[in-house]
């Protein structure tokens, strides 16, 4: 994945979208059941996006969570079918406002991290929407 300043250089018309996530876990929150480590909610999406995504894309911490950037239009689509809808009410990057995605925030880690190998021992895997 491209570092964040040279993907917005090189592709200033990317699709941004924000979600609204806790950049570190909860504190004691360090390890799933079987011992391996979690990753943060920032980390456990870019571990997401490194596995669905074709195209070039980039992320980046905010103080209000994370921004994500896609070029492809099918990119777009996974990340909106996924994560989304989208709302208004997100950061800005340049003269931009981010959509922000409904569908992942802290709340959600639990699915998210479970859909991608964690087994945790706490929360909801399943998907009540």
């Amino acid at each position: 994945m491209q570092g964040w300043n040279d993907f917005i250089a090189s592709y200033p018309k990317a699709h941004l979208f924000a979600a609204l996530v806790s950049i570190r876990l909860p504190k004691g929150l360090d390890l799933d059941i079987h011992g391996k480590k979690l990753p943060t909610p920032y980390r456990l999406l870019n571990e997401w996006l490194a596995s669905n995504l074709k195209g070039p894309h980039s992320s980046t911490s905010t103080s209000l969570g994370v921004v994500i950037g896609v070029v492809e239009e099918g990119d777009r689509k996974s990340l909106t079918d996924r994560f989304g809808p989208c709302r208004g009410g997100g950061p800005r990057v340049g003269d931009r406002s981010v959509p922000i995605l409904r569908n992942y925030m802290d709340g959600s880690y639990a699915q998210l991290a479970h859909e991608l190998g964690y087994e945790l021992n706490f929360g909801s895997t399943k998907n009540d929407a």
